[in-house]
């Protein structure tokens, strides 16, 4: 066997090698460097819209807080207006749901 012909299978192989790893660690940065991008740019969006979230949860606070002072000079207030809507909701949803239940019922004792 000719000894340049192994060296040169040796080198060749060595390269390849150092080629592939290398260009593995090339690309692992590359995917490290995005997924690090993808997470800045998500927790800079959670701020943001949290941020939006809060200045208007303050403004409609604050909103309300002034027309139920305007509203309670009349005896009215806004917050029992909501939640006289929200419990005739549940009721109606509590009517549908439970009538439902009472159909399915009756099937199954038929």
């Amino acid at each position: 066997m000719d000894w340049n012909l192994v060296t040169g299978i040796i080198v060749a192989l060595a390269a390849f090698i150092g080629v592939v790893f290398t260009s593995a660690l090339w690309l692992s940065k590359q995917f490290s460097a995005v997924r690090n991008l993808v997470y800045d740019k998500t927790e800079q969006l959670k701020e943001f819209i949290i941020e939006k979230i809060e200045y208007h949860e303050k403004h409609d606070d604050q909103r309300f807080s002034q027309l139920n002072k305007d509203m309670q000079a009349n005896n009215l207030a806004v917050s029992n207006d909501i939640w006289a809507i929200k419990l005739r909701n549940a009721t109606i949803d509590g009517r549908v749901v439970g009538s439902a239940i009472s159909n399915n019922i009756e099937k199954v004792n038929n």
